[in-house]
């Protein structure tokens, strides 16, 4: 019996990182027209994420501070312009408890009360 309980278990073990392996992440998704207006679509993606997606798209730079951090869902109907898109970023950091202090050429993002 002690065998059969052992065997299980080992088994289970085994299989958590497999399945852990093929969880698709949260990323977030955007397109970009011939006219240079993007698309941004995510779900439960984490905020880092975006951070990446948003300085691509408008060309900031942006130093994130060490507690930001958390999942978010945008989900755009047309094409923006960067400008747009960089609006409704500061929208969804505000949602989340977070804000962008402009620091030079930098932008930096703080939780709203360190900010």
């Amino acid at each position: 019996m002690p065998r059969l309980l052992f065997a299980a278990s080992l088994a289970l073990l085994l299989a958590a990182p497999v399945h852990a392996q093929t969880t698709p992440a949260a990323t977030p998704t955007h397109a970009t027209t011939a006219d240079g207006r993007h698309t941004l679509n995510l779900k439960d993606a984490d905020i880092q994420a975006l951070i990446a997606t948003v300085s691509e798209i408008t060309g900031k730079n942006f130093i994130v501070g060490p507690n930001v951090q958390g999942k978010v869902t945008v989900v755009s109907a047309r094409p923006m312009q960067p400008d747009e898109i960089y609006d409704v970023f500061l929208s969804v950091l505000r949602v989340h408890g977070f804000a962008a202090v402009p620091s030079g050429s930098m932008v930096k993002i703080l939780p709203d009360a360190v900010a």
